[in-house]
């Protein structure tokens, strides 16, 4: 007999997310509201379900990456990027199986170290929903913030020698 799982993501963030049934990835689809579809067909009567969140401070090309959103967003003026993006998190649980079960997920929790939130009439046995707070991420955070600093000062800097010259 084939369980099937459909999970729905009603908010779903793009930025390094990977979604794992048993293991293997799954091709979300869309829909018309925005949120994310994912079918998953398995004979098992559980799937374990990961959902891992990198943070973009993690990559090789980090500082790069921060230099090219900051120029983008008008040097930090329209800096409209979500702090959480740059936190690292995990999800892992294990659902037991209907012939078609329905769960639908939710990022951003009322809660302040929980990563999902399922809403679902199955058995769910959650195993870890955590927000994961690594030194190096909290150290490249602030380095950031001090470049942009010294950027902006800079800049500014800049501007009034151009005015200057430009008055004489």
């Amino acid at each position: 007999m084939t369980n099937t799982l459909k999970l729905r993501v009603l908010n779903p963030q793009h930025h390094n997310v990977l979604y794992l049934f048993d293991g293997k990835r799954v091709k979300a689809k869309g829909d018309n509201m925005g949120h994310l579809l994912f079918e998953y067909k398995t004979d098992a009567a559980e799937v374990e379900l990961v959902i891992v969140r990198r943070a973009l401070l993690r990559s090789k090309l980090w500082l790069l990456w921060q230099l090219l959103m900051f120029i983008v967003a008008i040097f930090g003026l329209l800096d409209l990027r979500i702090k959480t993006l740059n936190q690292e998190a995990i999800y892992r649980t294990i659902i037991n199986l209907n012939e078609s079960t329905d769960i639908d997920l939710r990022f951003e929790t009322s809660t302040i170290h929980s990563f999902v939130e399922l809403t679902t009439e199955s058995v769910v046995e959650e195993i870890q929903n955590a927000i994961i707070c690594d030194p190096l991420i909290q150290k490249r955070i602030k380095m950031v913030k001090i470049l942009r600093v010294v950027t902006l000062i800079t800049l500014i800097i800049i501007a009034i020698i151009i005015a200057l010259i430009m008055n004489k």
